[in-house]
């Protein structure tokens, strides 16, 4: 009898990595709900958005902190995973040492975003809008890490071809909440009197569109092939 394919990683890392997301997840749930499901309603519903944006108090910082280091180690986990299962790996190091390295660009992507956000609300006098669009970011960001949990487990243990079909789904999850943050980035923009419009479509196309456009056109045959199955 022919045995069933398993998973690309097996690793037994991934495994504690994977416990760890659920333990962190249980915990805050179970201190924090009602602040948690405001947070997840706040990704779809305008009025939990304002709502929480003016009750940001001390708990919810905390808890912000905390949900936002689950998502970036759930979102370093599913870039492993496809870099993993695409044979993707352009420095000498693998397994849990290339996590660390993906885990590390998680963070610096996240923390030049910040940067360059408040710089152009300082340079521009918008600060307000900047920190809106930082709240924004942030709040996509942990959508994300928490809705690719359970797709990660899918994708850790599905059996044959299933994993690369959760990754597609991985995949088009980002891309759904990419689109809406950056819907956000262009409403904030125009909303801004002296912030020229033009500069608001720019920073979009230039800071966060450009880089994925140039990853796309170096990886475009392996990412038809591969992922798209083109």
């Amino acid at each position: 009898m022919e045995a069933i394919s398993r998973h690309i990683v097996n690793h037994d890392w991934v495994l504690g990595i994977l416990l760890l997301l659920l333990a962190l997840m249980a915990v805050m749930v179970s201190s924090y709900r009602a602040l948690i499901y405001k947070i997840l309603m706040a990704t779809f519903f305008k009025q939990y958005y304002i709502l929480l944006q003016r009750e940001e108090n001390e708990i919810y910082r905390k808890v912000s902190m905390f949900l936002n280091f689950i998502s970036f180690i759930s979102i370093a986990l599913f870039f492993y995973f496809l870099f993993a299962k695409y044979s993707w790996n352009p420095v000498p190091l693998g397994g849990f040492y290339f996590f660390l390295l993906v885990f590390a660009m998680v963070l610096l992507t996240v923390f030049l975003q910040y940067g360059l956000v408040s710089l152009t609300g300082w340079i521009f006098k918008s600060e307000n809008e900047s920190k809106e669009y930082q709240f924004n970011i942030f709040l996509t960001y942990k959508l994300f890490g928490i809705f690719l949990i359970p797709i990660l487990f899918f994708i850790q243990y599905s059996a044959g071809s299933s994993p690369f079909f959760f990754l597609k789904i991985g995949l088009f999850l980002l891309a759904v909440i990419t689109v809406k943050r950056y819907f956000v980035g262009f409403q904030l923009g125009f909303s801004i009197t002296s912030f020229p419009k033009i500069y608001s479509f720019l920073y979009i196309c230039t800071l966060e569109l450009l880089p994925l456009a140039i990853l796309f056109k170096e990886y475009e045959a392996e990412f038809l092939m591969k992922i798209l199955g083109i």
